[in-house]
């Protein structure tokens, strides 16, 4: 039961988003084609900073011999023999964690590792829009002198993950790494993918838009 007392699924120590909108103040007093083109803008944006959830590392096969089959129906872990956890300077796509820190438990026995000690890669996002609205003088609308109908064109650009920074994915679905198993006392099965970052949240989006108000 003590391997059993470990950190929640969706723990996350440090979480910090920031929205802010910032209206850009430059070329007030200017006129004409440059004042429509530069004056105006607004940048929106939601930036994200996050640790990396924490992943259970479950055996691929009943090792322990219940006979209920290990996977969906139970998370059999192996051996725990040293900090499975790398310095941010050792981490790489091919091992983000110690490997080696696993080990296959003997025959009939469960492993002595405890749940959810993995801990995976963290966030860091930034999605940013640029607006900026356009008068339609023709609409009745220019230079303070409103008619009775107004208009305006809204070009918005919005860009998610504006920084193309890599947003690493580690395990499977439910927070769970597989351990292939080899034989009692080895490390997981060579070309495994065992401890390999196997996908990302995706690059960078871009998407424009034009919105005619009136």
């Amino acid at each position: 039961m003590r391997s059993e007392k470990a950190l929640a699924n969706q723990d996350t120590p440090n979480s910090l988003s920031v929205n802010y909108i910032w209206e850009i103040p430059f070329f007030s007093k200017s006129h004409g084609i440059v004042r429509q083109a530069i004056y105006g803008w607004k940048i929106v944006g939601i930036s994200t900073w996050r640790s990396g959830l924490p992943f259970n590392v479950c055996l691929d096969a009943d090792v322990a011999g219940t006979g209920t089959g290990a996977g969906a129906y139970e998370c059999q872990r192996p051996d725990l023999v040293g900090n499975p956890n790398l310095s941010k300077s050792r981490r790489t796509l091919a091992q983000y964690f110690n490997t080696a820190a696993f080990v296959e438990p003997q025959l009939g026995t469960f492993g002595n590792a405890g749940r959810n000690v993995v801990r995976g890669p963290g966030i860091n996002n930034w999605d940013l829009s640029f607006f900026k609205d356009f008068e339609i003088p023709w609409f009745g609308r220019h230079n303070g002198w409103a008619a009775g109908e107004t208009a305006k064109l809204e070009f918005r650009s919005e860009l998610f993950n504006a920084f193309n920074h890599p947003q690493y994915s580690l395990g499977n679905a439910g927070n769970t790494i597989t351990f292939v198993t080899q034989g009692s006392g080895l490390a997981a099965a060579p070309g495994s993918g065992f401890g390999t970052i196997t996908s990302d949240h995706g690059p960078r989006e871009i998407q424009l838009a034009l919105k005619l108000i009136w």
